[in-house]
């Protein structure tokens, strides 16, 4: 074996700021394709396989996080604490074998995790292979994800599920465009969010929209001190 992976865990371990940022950046580097200014703790969570995760720009993954298998994740996309990616899973069922040794030419029978841009995972939450999760969707804490979630819904539970809608369809269409997306693009993700929640049949959902809210608490005082 190969005494680089060794190493490398070692520099994660130092106390102190020079060692955590020492070990960061050697567990960064072992990435498959790691974005700017990623955000993690590396020093308390486990990349079993980091030649297979890939992380776009400015991703925030908390503390005690696990991934395994083939991982990718978009920019702008939050993870709360204890998240655990498993991409991975083992055989099972065949005949004459143990399910222990099942791993077919070494591999875990790896399905590949997609997490899309501008995502928010919520603490605890379980990703299992085979699963995408849509652009700006929330995932409720606790919730296990077995399949594809559509995107900008807030979804919860176990099975995972969508509850209510972030933005009605003028709503999301306005806050793409804002954010820079573009007119044609906004209006093919408000499409795309209809044809998948629909075939979820989910019932009727509740919109989310904090924007006036937020709005009028970031509003000016009018007060400057003296």
């Amino acid at each position: 074996m190969s005494r680089l992976p060794r190493l490398l865990d070692w520099l994660a371990s130092i106390p102190g700021r020079t060692g955590r940022s020492i070990g960061r950046a050697a567990v960064r580097d072992r990435f498959n394709r790691c974005g700017k200014r990623l955000v993690f703790f590396p020093e308390n969570s486990s990349y079993l396989t980091p030649e297979t995760i890939r992380l776009g720009d400015d991703v925030f993954i908390g503390e005690e996080a696990h991934f395994s298998g083939d991982i990718s994740v978009g920019n702008r996309v939050l993870f709360g604490p204890r998240v655990m990616a498993l991409a991975g899973n083992h055989l099972f069922a065949v005949r004459g074998e143990s399910v222990r040794f099942l791993h077919p030419q070494g591999d875990e029978n790896s399905e590949p995790i997609t997490v899309e841009d501008e995502v928010w995972c919520g603490a605890g939450i379980i990703l299992l292979g085979g699963t995408r999760l849509g652009m700006g969707c929330v995932i409720g804490a606790g919730s296990i994800v077995t399949n594809g979630i559509p995107p900008y819904v807030v979804a919860v539970g176990n099975p995972c599920r969508p509850v209510r809608l972030i933005f009605d369809d003028d709503g999301l269409a306005d806050h793409l465009t804002r954010m820079g997306y573009g007119q044609d693009n906004a209006l093919e993700m408000v499409r795309r969010r209809t044809r998948e929640i629909t075939a979820l049949k989910p019932g009727k959902l509740k919109v989310i929209d904090r924007t006036a809210a937020y709005r009028e608490i970031r509003k000016p005082t009018g007060f400057h001190g003296d």
